[in-house]
């Protein structure tokens, strides 16, 4: 049957007789109509370019013959007709389009070269700076290509030569842009009158600004290679796609995000969810809805009048997380409350399409051993279900569920492993508390009437590694006397920062001339001698004197009491333990706080008001005081960290929900806490984990504690735990680490560690979301409970490969044991058969209660 033309399609038009024979050379034609609109839209090719302006007159000609609210005709010429005769008709197409404000190109000159379309105006930079952030160059080309077939560059530049010899002041081409302003002004306040304006066609709806539809940032353009798909954040596999609705066409998806007018002929691509349908008026048809994303932004997909059979396909074919290719439109729709200022899409073809996801290839898998869920309350982003089915598809032989302090997504992940054959490793990452700690670190022998140094330190920040010692405090004391002091400042050879200077009145003028710490610290440890240190905060300043003590090889390994924990102990009525606190509470007076040689002077007289109160309680020595903390210590006044505890038995699990039952009725404050004298008596069949920085592992080397300590803390965990640098980058922003070296060599001295104790080390993503690009959704959801948490934490959940990448900087084999080898370790020593939920109905035993 032979194509109709132009004018038997629109037979009621009456054209010249000009017109009809330049209307009967079109071919190829297309037609789409848009009833509700009352719009249709002709794609048609024509051997030799036409005139805008009669091409916009016949619109207009067939609007008036068929009552339409818009016709376009969307004309395609040979490739060989773009040349430089055709480019005033190119403007005339954009300052239509709106592409750029009428009366722009009142003065212009333009040439083609290289596949490059120059345009010399009679702007300055600044003025050019309005065609980028408009997108302009891009759309201009879009069009060439839409009419020509033509990939052609578009770009604009100053002319100096067209100004001068205009005279050009550009003031009437911006009395235009005001006129135009002042236009869409006017018609906005009616249309705001006006509850029902008139209704809009496409192509005149235009937003009045480039409108963001992702807080991802730019987007770039799609990328196919070999079949594959890479468009806003997202990849599909588009190498044998399934057409199911319309004709077959060509995948050259549009990113979503680019999608910012009215368009026509625009084929997208994404992920599908949200479907809802309802009942078309008049019955037996149904209208459907459905968005589609591409992982960087989204949009409404529309289609009306689907016959029964029609939407049960729709449905099938766009299910949450299948992948869609669709041809079609965008437009805005209208309704009683006016025009929507978001698009529809509205579909003409659709293709199924695969989305390309990423797989685990290694011959042999790892475990992770610390993932959060959804249930790790405004934390985590990951379904239970969705771990468990990530670690099947990935073919990780198990998965362990460690949430902040609850067991709520066992169920979910119980269900999904039982129907994939999952292991699952439950646990939790408990807000553990030391209720066994002291307030004498070291090995001290001496009773309260010795004689003791007070110190204090104050430093150019908060890290022992990467700040330095600007004043050194101290006084020699005995039975509640001032014996001697010691005072200096010190160069930190570091600028000090300008907000130390402001809290500590230290600055770089004050200490230039002061000697380094090299010079101090013999002389300072001289004054020490064999006393016991007595500090506030007490790991934060022996801490730097340890870490300046090994910088420069001088043996340090002194004893050191904590007066912050001694407080807590002894003045549990208090809501803080901050010297000025503890300074009121005591009714000591004012003193220079922030001031090494002030706080040492107070933190003495603090320390005898606590000996004076020691006494009265009958605590007549270190050894009383410890046992007096351990038989009364408050558990809701010691400071939490982190540990992962995983349940390795029947009898573990049972010891597990004690723990936690425990932590919500009897330890709860602001955590559930769960302290070392519980978690000791119901350590039977658990396994225990240091977890991350905020574990108490981590912290004691960040606080640069003995080497002792450090280790005895090490020899109570089961294995220890290491994690990706991008986790813990919060540290050098922080300034507690210098760079992300410094962080790798915290993994590496945990590393060395476990080899030199015997203990197993495991590397862990501490996953808090499955893919990468969804740390934008957790930073929003974070962001209520935490301030300053807009940075990149890369807390996703990782193949085997991408692990042993992070920590190739171990060596191969070193790497390959803490990220395979032990993790599937641990996973061995847990038992396949555990069940966080026993099968059955465990209805009460009473009369009738099955029913």
């Amino acid at each position: 049957m032979a194509e109709k033309t132009l004018l038997e399609i629109f037979s009621k038009y009456q054209p010249s007789a000009e017109d009809a024979a330049l209307l009967s050379e079109a071919s190829d034609i297309g037609v789409r109509v848009d009833k509700e609109l009352r719009a249709v839209e002709v794609n048609a090719s024509f051997p030799a370019p036409v005139k805008k302006e009669t091409l916009y007159r016949i619109e207009k000609e067939i609007e008036k013959a068929y009552d339409l609210r818009m016709a376009r005709i969307c004309p395609h010429y040979p490739a060989a007709c773009f040349t430089e005769d055709y480019i005033p008709e190119l403007l005339a197409e954009a300052e239509r389009s709106c592409i750029v404000a009428r009366g722009f190109f009142e003065t212009y000159n333009a040439y083609i070269e290289n596949e490059t379309l120059t345009i010399e105006l009679p702007f300055d930079d600044n003025g050019l700076a309005l065609f980028d952030i408009g997108k302009t160059p891009r759309d201009m080309s879009a069009i060439i290509l839409r009419e020509f077939g033509v990939h052609c560059r578009v770009l604009f530049r100053y002319s100096e030569a067209m100004a001068e010899a205009d005279d050009f002041d550009g003031s009437a081409e911006l009395n235009e842009i005001d006129r135009q302003l002042a236009e869409t002004k006017t018609a906005y306040e009616a249309a705001q009158k006006n509850p029902t304006p008139a209704v809009k066609t496409a192509e005149t709806v235009k937003p009045t600004g480039e409108r963001r539809m992702s807080l991802l940032g730019e987007v770039g353009d799609a990328e196919i290679h070999g079949g594959v798909c890479r468009v806003g954040r997202k990849t599909f596999d588009i190498s044998e796609p399934v057409f199911h609705v319309g004709s077959k066409f060509e995948i050259k998806a549009v990113p979503l995000a680019r999608i910012l007018t009215p368009a026509r002929n625009l084929t997208i691509l994404g992920e599908c969810f949200g479907y809802n349908v309802e009942e078309a008026r008049g019955g037996g048809k149904f209208n459907a809805a459905f968005y589609l994303t591409d992982g960087h932004s989204s949009i409404t997909v529309k289609k009306f009048s689907l016959t029964p059979e029609e939407e049960k396909e729709l449905k099938e074919l766009t299910k949450d997380g299948m992948a869609v290719a669709l041809r079609g439109y965008t437009k805005h729709d209208t309704h009683k409350d006016g025009v929507d200022p978001d698009l529809t899409f509205y579909y003409s073809d659709l293709a199924s399409v695969k989305t390309v996801r990423r797989v685990d290839n290694a011959p042999k898998k790892r475990v992770e051993l610390h993932l959060h869920t959804t249930m790790s309350a405004m934390d985590a982003l990951i379904p239970p279900d969705a771990a468990v089915r990530t670690a099947n598809a990935w073919g990780h032989p198990a998965v362990a569920i460690t949430d902040h302090g609850n067991v709520q997504g066992y169920q979910d992940a119980m269900l999904a492993a039982e129907k994939l054959g999952q292991k699952v490793i439950y646990g939790i990452e408990a807000y553990a508390v030391n209720d066994r700690s002291g307030v004498l670190f070291g090995d001290y022998k001496g009773g309260f009437g010795d004689e003791f140094v007070v110190f204090d330190i104050e430093t150019t920040g908060l890290s022992n590694r990467t700040c330095g010692i600007t004043e050194i405090g101290a006084v020699k004391v005995k039975n509640g006397e001032v014996l001697e002091r010691y005072n200096t400042f010190v160069n930190p050879e570091m600028p000090i920062p300008e907000e130390i200077s402001q809290l500590t009145s230290i600055t770089d003028e004050m200490v230039k001339d002061a000697p380094v710490i090299a010079d101090v610290l013999p002389a300072f440890l001289s004054f020490v001698g064999d006393r016991l240190l007595i500090a506030h905060n007490a790991d934060f300043d022996v801490g730097f004197i340890r870490a300046a003590a090994e910088k420069n090889g001088i043996p340090f390994n002194a004893p050191y009491l904590d007066t912050v924990a001694l407080s807590r102990h002894l003045n549990p009525e208090l809501k803080n333990h901050r010297l000025d606190t503890l300074a009121d509470h005591f009714g000591l007076g004012d003193f220079n706080h922030h001031r090494a040689c002030d706080d040492a002077e107070m933190l003495a007289l603090i320390f005898f008001k606590m000996t004076e109160k020691m006494q009265k309680l009958e605590i007549h020595g270190f050894a009383d005081l410890q046992r007096d903390m351990q038989s009364s210590t408050d558990v809701l006044t010691l400071p939490p960290y982190h540990q992962i505890i995983l349940v390795a038995t029947e009898t573990g699990r049972r010891n597990l929900y004690k723990l936690v039952s425990y932590s919500y009725l009897k330890y709860f404050r602001r955590f559930p806490r769960i302290p070392r004298t519980e978690l000791e008596k119901h350590r039977e069949g658990l396994l225990i984990g240091s977890a991350c920085v905020d574990g108490e592992l981590m912290r004691a080397i960040l606080d640069n504690r003995a080497e002792a300590d450090i280790e005895e803390i090490a020899k109570f965990y089961d294995y220890l735990e290491i994690q990706p640098v991008s986790n813990n980058r919060f540290l050098i922003d922080e300034g507690r680490i210098a760079d992300e070296e410094g962080l790798r060599d915290l993994n590496r001295r945990v590393v060395a560690l476990g080899e030199k104790l015997g203990i197993p080390v495991v590397a862990t993503c501490d996953a808090h979301y499955l893919e990468d690009d969804d740390d934008l959704f957790r930073r929003v959801m974070v962001s209520v409970k935490f301030k300053n948490e807009d940075r990149l934490s890369h807390l996703y959940y990782r193949t085997t490969d991408e692990m042993l990448a992070e920590f190739a900087y171990l060596g191969e084999q070193k790497a390959f044991e803490v990220v395979v080898e032990n993790t599937n370790a641990i996973a061995d020593r847990i038992a396949d058969d555990i069940r966080p939920f026993p099968k059955g109905t465990f209805t009460p035993h009473m009369d009738g209660a099955e029913e």
